[in-house]
């Protein structure tokens, strides 16, 4: 089974519905102040596995220069129509190629629960090089009871 395929597939089917429940209150989202705070203003920022755009790509961009990267066709689409002040790429998030240094912050929220484990430490590394020296990473993980 290609569990990659099977989360795009997913996404990809589910994307209208996954936006109309998504909304800026919600306690793991406030948790996207703090980041915003902490970054200097006009910062580049990357939103790895950002969906649709709604409401992360959305906040972030009316502070900072974002670039918006998820590998579901459907939910780049839907971010390029309601987040027009960010930039958005259809790729896998395990293969970003940006030059080293290239972003302030880093933000992805319940993108990496998707990625194999076996996959964790290098897409980690690549966002630390892709990190400028003291640059943020924020990641944000749904719990389930």
């Amino acid at each position: 089974m290609d569990f990659k395929k099977t989360v795009k597939e997913g996404y990809n089917a589910i994307a209208d519905r996954y936006l109309a429940e998504r909304t800026r209150d919600s306690e793991d989202v406030r948790l996207v102040d703090d980041f915003i705070e902490r970054l200097p203003a006009k910062a580049k920022v990357l939103d790895a596995g950002c969906g649709a755009g709604i409401p992360i790509s959305q906040m972030l961009s009316e502070h900072f220069d974002v670039t918006g990267v998820d590998f579901s066709e459907a939910q780049i689409e839907l971010a390029k129509q309601h987040v027009p002040l960010a930039n958005f790429i259809c790729r896998d998030m395990t293969k970003l190629d940006f030059p080293e240094n290239t972003f302030e912050g880093i933000c992805s929220y319940y993108a990496i629960i998707h990625i194999p484990r076996e996959e964790h430490r290098p897409l980690l590394a690549n966002f630390y090089r892709m990190l400028k020296p003291g640059g943020l990473c924020h990641h944000a993980c749904r719990r389930f009871r």
